[in-house]
């Protein structure tokens, strides 16, 4: 911080006003108390800024004469003091929060130092004492409040010379929080090239327990260090003398939370995964078991009758005993994994004696002829598989099945032939000389297996408990991190089971809560650019015919209506940062046909519908009075321009009448007409600018200012 050099000169003028805004505290009449009893030291005049977002009941402690009361319209402590030193004239303005006790002799002192500030010297701020709380260490909270006794340039009490406000255009009106906008315009006041100094004038600020999740909205905070990033670099920290926060041990805890619920979904997935495979794979075994069965029964009866027609062909008498053909097939069945009852039955279809007539046998050979060619390439590998004895035709399976696999791959036709055709093959191949019908239940058993992806549930099964580990050793590196941060708050503080258990749930929650409001914020100021000056600051708004539907010499607030888009044209101007107010002639009072509580009741409706207006200024004379401040006099424009603390050429007045464009013209400001049913097509040829819409004159404003 820099302090004014010994060489300073003393200056006389000190005059000074007092800003507060407030959102209506119980606390702000103890604030203003020794203002109002300062003696010669006093103010010149204190405004109090209502930033409550809807009026409420008065204000405690504004029935003063000397305290004069602005309302912001809940936009932010930076628009609220900004929109207070606008309003004032002195030489020197001074902050106070809402909350702050100033010493009795605080006048005294503060003019004491205002009356030592040199002429390079933009600010000078107050000491700021928090008491801690007695008998007990502070809480988490309570840490949080002791800390403003050492911070720097804050706005609980902070004086700043007219001309450097001047110099950097106020406050920037994009904090919304009471956060980091007092760093800002104090940044700016040191690169304006003024000095920031200490004086000797002291507040109390109370200390106070916030509530439990104060803490995790506090986070929000982060958005507004982007701005500041945005704006004064990546090493403005250094320059206030703050040192680096918790951030990337946010992000860092965060990163291995979010990794530890990835990786747990993960697992989760994977599990299921594997179980709906394993369940697919065992319904798919029933299915070709059963489908299995019968298709061996076929093939059974089919060889049987073939090889008996064979064996008759050849003069062969001889045939297997009963007993090992039965215990043959049960045993080829039983390779089929089938159930015992159905291997029995398959036994005793293929024990079955069968005749075969004489036409069977013509086609029998027919058959045996057909399949023939093919067979040829795969000969030797058919009598290794037919040739076995009865007891081994199991083990002649794998064989059978890859002879299956060449007799499938070397047959023309389709390569997906359906089960009976299959069978059909396979029976006449096996039927081609005489076969044991064991051995040829076994081949064909082995050629009908179903071939099934080799342990396809495995590799889900191995994602999911690989995951889970990982899911579980992520979680405890995720408890180890909060438990420090939880502990690095626990450790100075009171250490009663409520605060404790307190600290441990917000510990859990402040991490991610930071990182989303960084991402917001880093969305949000992608494109910020410094606060500057703007060639418009002010936008004054015409108001029967512009904003709300014209009704002559409306004295009810019902009927009041607003035009198409105006609220969000409004807004649009208000979220720019620019200034707003409404510049109306009513000459109704002056003819008697409206009184001016009439008049205020329907301004406050035209503010309830439309959202709070910086300033309101109306002519309530009629066209024979010769007053200044009827349009199309320039007195409205100069007297809003005054009250924001502004030049008229600032300002950007938007009317639907020619006589607003002329007081316009005659303060110097830019005029926008936007035309509607009474107005005149020579006012319209005469204005200097036109727009058909409300919407369209605020776009050309904004566009103006974004250059």
């Amino acid at each position: 911080m820099t302090v004014p050099g010994p060489t300073a000169q003393p200056r006389q003028d000190t005059a000074y006003s007092v800003v507060v805004p407030t959102v209506g505290r119980p606390e702000l009449p103890r604030a203003l108390r020794p203002l109002l009893g300062g003696g010669a030291a006093a103010p010149a005049e204190i405004v109090v800024v209502d930033d409550r977002p809807h009026p409420g009941p008065p204000l405690p402690g504004t029935g003063h004469p000397a305290v004069r009361v602005l309302r912001s319209g809940g936009r932010g402590p930076a628009c609220a003091r900004d929109l207070g030193w606008r309003a004032t004239r002195t030489p020197w303005v001074v902050f106070l929060d809402d909350d702050v006790v100033p010493d009795p002799d605080w006048t005294t002192a503060l003019a004491a130092d205002l009356a030592s500030a040199g002429g390079h010297v933009g600010g000078v701020q107050g000491r700021i004492e928090v008491p801690p709380p007695p008998g007990r260490r502070p809480t988490d909270a309570e840490r949080g409040t002791l800390g403003l006794a050492g911070a720097a340039w804050i706005t609980a009490d902070m004086a700043y010379r007219r001309t450097a406000l001047e110099a950097v255009d106020g406050f920037d009106r994009r904090f919304r929080r009471a956060y980091r906008e007092d760093t800002d315009i104090a940044l700016r006041v040191l690169d304006a090239g003024f000095a920031l100094g200490q004086g000797r004038r002291r507040c109390v600020h109370p200390v106070r327990d916030a509530g439990l999740w104060r803490s995790v909205a506090a986070q929000a905070g982060n958005a507004d260090d982007v701005l500041m990033r945005r704006l004064h670099g990546r090493r403005w920290r250094e320059r206030v003398a703050e040192p680096p926060g918790r951030f990337p041990r946010h992000a860092a805890a965060t990163a291995v939370l979010v990794s530890a619920v990835a990786a747990g979904a993960l697992a989760a997935a994977a599990s299921a995964a594997a179980d709906r495979r394993a369940a697919a794979e065992h319904a798919a075994d029933r299915r070709a078991g059963v489908a299995g069965l019968a298709v061996a029964l076929l093939l059974l009866r089919s060889v049987s009758r073939t090889a008996a027609l064979t064996r008759a062909a050849a003069g062969a008498a001889a045939r297997p005993a009963p007993r090992a053909l039965a215990g043959t097939a049960a045993t080829a069945l039983a390779a089929r994994a089938l159930p015992a009852p159905l291997a029995v039955a398959a036994a005793a279809t293929l024990l079955r004696p069968r005749r075969a007539p004489a036409r069977a046998r013509d086609a029998a050979a027919a058959r045996s002829a057909r399949f023939a060619a093919p067979g040829r390439a795969a000969g030797s590998a058919a009598r290794a598989a037919l040739a076995v004895p009865a007891r081994g035709a199991a083990a002649a399976a794998p064989t059978a099945a890859a002879l299956g696999r060449r007799l499938r791959a070397a047959a023309p036709g389709p390569r997906r032939p359906v089960p009976l055709r299959r069978a059909a093959g396979a029976a006449a191949v096996l039927g081609a000389r005489p076969v044991p019908a064991p051995a040829a239940a076994a081949a064909a058993a082995a050629l009908l297996t179903p071939r099934r992806a080799a342990a396809s549930a495995a590799r889900p099964r191995r994602i999911a408990r690989a995951s889970g580990a990982a899911a579980a050793g992520l979680g405890l590196l995720w408890l180890a991190m909060t438990a420090e941060f939880a502990w690095r708050r626990i450790a100075p503080g009171p250490r009663t089971p409520a605060e404790i258990l307190r600290m441990v749930v917000t510990s859990a929650l402040i991490p991610p809560a930071a990182c989303a409001h960084r991402l917001a914020g880093e969305w949000r100021h992608r494109r910020a650019r410094p606060h500057r000056a703007r060639p418009v600051k002010a936008v004054l708004f015409d108001r029967d015919g512009t904003l709300v539907h014209d009704v002559p010499y409306n004295a009810d607030p019902a009927k009041v209506r607003p035009v198409e888009g105006a609220r969000q044209a409004l807004d649009r101007v208000r979220a720019a940062g620019l200034r707003v107010g409404v510049v109306s002639n009513q000459s109704g009072v002056a003819r008697g046909r409206i009184t001016p509580d009439q008049l205020q009741a329907v301004n406050a409706a035209v503010e309830s519908r439309l959202g709070p207006f910086d300033v309101w200024c109306v002519c309530p004379h009629g066209e024979a009075d010769g007053c200044d401040c009827r349009k199309p006099r320039p007195g409205l424009v100069h007297q809003a321009a005054a009250a924001l603390g502004v030049d008229p050429g600032e300002c950007v007045v938007i009317g639907d009448i020619g006589a607003d464009m002329a007081a316009a013209r005659a303060a110097g400001a830019r005029g926008i007409l936007v035309p509607n049913g009474r107005t005149r097509p020579e006012e319209t040829a005469a204005a200097p600018e036109t727009a058909p819409h409300l919407a369209d004159a605020v776009r050309r404003v904004l566009r103006a200012e974004a250059r």
